[in-house]
């Protein structure tokens, strides 16, 4: 049964680097998608709730007007008015809709002690034209751009009734005149109506869409999103890489490997419940640690407290019971093996002494948790406190890379920080 330890071949420790390498993956990967997700809900929150301004816009459709006195006088009210025409017609409406005067009269009619912040442009070289306001409420925006609309309106329907009260008492003129002639009179009166009905439309505004308000939270939500989540995943990825490059990770396997005298393979899960499985993997590192020498004293000393000392040793324990060896805390004879558990480095009063005892020290040091420096610390701390030169082994624990990932989390977010559970593998009997 008896094996002297050696140091370990580079195959034989390779699933053990392979699964460090796993548990930083799955960290980094982890880490990334808990950012990305509370990133993106802060930064929605965040850039939906700023306080902007809502813009209502409309468009119009402005056309050149009718020139009564020329229908009157025989034109024809079908003729196409030229397109240079048209197009400077409705420039002029446009600078004038956009200067301080019109600004000042949409200013008076909401009761501002300003001009009105009005913005009207012409689409291209077409008739129609967009007025859009920007306020702090969506309602405060969409009335200034309908009171522009309005007054804009009744400007028209000024400028339309100064030309029928020129054109109108003509045609009352003309009609008195021609009083016994029916058929000029009916002409008149024809031409009288188509004048009414054309001044009454030129008097309004064409509206092509009435003052609509863009709710920018939407667009804002989803920048934030965005924004939110990139820097959220960034920054934790960046958090958890230098606190790995200060605990040296993922290198620990490797450098706690060159620290020791050999490594007890493979490595344990420490979350894993009670099975034929664990048994047959305590036998396999009791068998790699026994020294082939009597009164055999087995030391189990952890890097930190949660290393998982106790379920090492009680996995040595197990295997040494079926050797009919003694347990811990029995008399032990020449053909014994003693397995003593004595916590960490610093923690535990009786680890020197222990340690002085030893014939094997078996270092436990757990993946993802651990760093390089505690578990260098405590291989020196073994080498030179053991006098009889006993041989410093390695045991590598590890938990699956969610309950370790949950781990991490409370010790880097002090939020998060949880009062710990008892430990695992700690109560109960039989297997380890």
């Amino acid at each position: 049964m008896a094996a002297n330890p050696t140091m370990v071949s580079a195959p034989s420790l390779t699933p053990t680097v392979d699964l460090e390498h796993r548990a930083w993956r799955a960290r980094l990967i982890a880490g990334a998608l808990l950012g990305l997700f509370l990133g993106a809900a802060l930064g929605g929150l965040t850039f939906g709730f700023l306080s902007t301004d809502s813009t209502a816009t409309a468009f119009i459709r402005i056309n050149p007007p009718v020139d009564f006195s020329a229908v009157a006088g025989g034109a024809d009210q079908a003729t196409p008015v030229p397109q240079d025409m048209s197009e400077n017609y409705v420039a002029g409406e446009v600078s004038y809709l956009s200067g301080e005067g019109f600004a000042q009269a949409v200013g008076r009619k909401l009761a501002l002690s300003e001009p009105a912040s009005i913005v009207v442009a012409q689409a291209g070289g077409s008739s129609a034209v967009t007025i859009s306001n920007s306020s702090p409420s969506a309602d405060e925006a969409r009335r200034t751009v309908q009171t522009a609309i309005d007054i804009y309106g009744q400007q028209l329907a000024q400028r339309v009734d100064q030309q029928l009260r020129t054109i109108l008492p003509a045609l009352d003129q003309w009609q008195q005149a021609d009083a016994a002639d029916g058929e000029r009179i009916a002409r008149v009166i024809a031409l009288r109506e188509a004048i009414v009905l054309q001044a009454a439309q030129a008097s309004v505004v064409a509206v092509l869409q009435p003052p609509t308000v863009s709710d920018p939270r939407l667009s804002r939500w989803l920048i934030g999103v965005l924004l939110g989540g990139l820097l959220g995943a960034a920054l934790v990825v960046l958090v958890v890489m230098r606190r790995a490059r200060r605990s040296g990770q993922p290198m620990l396997v490797t450098q706690s490997a060159a620290a020791t005298d050999g490594v007890l393979v493979p490595a344990v899960n420490i979350r894993a419940p009670s099975s034929t499985e664990r048994s047959a993997l305590a036998r396999t590192l009791y068998t790699q640690c026994v020294p082939a020498k009597p009164n055999r004293v087995i030391v189990v000393l952890g890097a930190t407290e949660d290393s998982g000392t106790s379920i090492i040793a009680r996995m040595l324990e197990f295997a040494a019971g079926e050797q009919e060896t003694v347990p811990s805390g029995a008399a032990a004879d020449q053909h014994a093996t003693q397995i003593i558990e004595a916590g960490a480095i610093g923690a535990s009063a009786s680890a020197h002494h222990a340690i002085n005892m030893a014939t094997t020290i078996v270092v436990v040091v757990r993946i993802d948790h651990d760093t390089a420096a505690q578990a260098l610390t405590t291989c020196s701390a073994c080498s030179a406190a053991s006098t009889g030169g006993a041989p410093v082994l390695a045991v590598f624990t590890y938990r699956p890379w969610w309950d370790s990932w949950l781990n991490y989390l409370k010790r880097i977010w002090p939020p998060a920080r949880l009062r710990p559970g008892p430990r695992p593998g700690t109560g109960g009997g039989g297997p380890p």
